[in-house]
């Protein structure tokens, strides 16, 4: 397993501005973000303040990014069930797809963004970078539509990593988003009956290495990126 890098610690970024779009919290219904600012000047430990963020509320999207002026932006915020993402389509288009994030973006900042193997149809496994984007859900075709937003705003300045299921450790401190290993411990210890889908097959993907690929973008942001991984 890949360790996970902290990244407050390491001299490849720590002159650098980045702001960090995290997982929607459950009381906010999916719409507010923890948007972390790294302000680090040399080669100390980078300064960290959280900031709760409507992702939905373009001028004070606008506002953030303006102030923090970033480097590059980890985008990982996402209203990411799927059966949500089906009841409520606009609001997970909305969530998912903030082209305003993109729009008040300095000209050199890089974007790395969280996608998903959803974007796919499931049915022509394994898929290359180069299998047609074909999504059957909501969730697919919300993140799709911001990876089209990405190639028309920022071209050449971003990179989407389509991950399958991330498992790794507890997630520290307040965070209440877990993998699917938490998932499943929480049920069997709660005795929770708990329905599972029988005829899916996924590729799990461990999170230090999903870190390991967002530090190299940020710490290298005068690079030209692919636009896929």
């Amino acid at each position: 397993r890949t360790p996970i890098p902290d990244p407050r610690v390491d001299p490849s970024t720590s002159s650098r501005r980045a702001l960090a779009c995290s997982e929607p919290s459950r009381e906010a219904e999916g719409g507010s973000t923890r948007a972390r600012r790294s302000r680090a000047p040399g080669p100390r430990p980078a300064r960290l303040e959280k900031v709760a963020l409507d992702l939905r509320d373009a001028a004070a999207t606008k506002a953030l990014v303006s102030a923090v002026a970033p480097d590059a932006v980890v985008h990982l915020a996402a209203l990411s069930s799927p059966a949500d993402c089906e009841r409520n389509p606009e609001e997970a288009m909305a969530i998912n797809c903030p082209t305003h994030l993109l729009e008040a973006l300095p000209p050199r900042c890089v974007v790395v963004f969280l996608s998903t193997d959803q974007v796919y149809d499931g049915l022509r496994a394994p898929y290359l970078e180069s299998s047609p984007a074909e999504p059957v859900n909501t969730y697919g075709r919300s993140k799709l539509a911001f990876e089209a937003a990405l190639l028309a705003v920022v071209p050449g300045r971003w990179v989407a990593l389509r991950s399958s299921l991330i498992l790794g450790p507890k997630t520290p401190g307040r965070c209440k988003k877990q993998s699917f290993l938490q998932f499943c411990e929480e049920r069997l210890a709660a005795g929770t009956p708990t329905d599972f889908i029988s005829d899916e097959v996924r590729s799990v993907v461990w999170v230090g290495d999903i870190v390991q690929i967002i530090v190299g973008p940020v710490s290298y942001t005068h690079l030209t990126l692919p636009t896929k991984a």
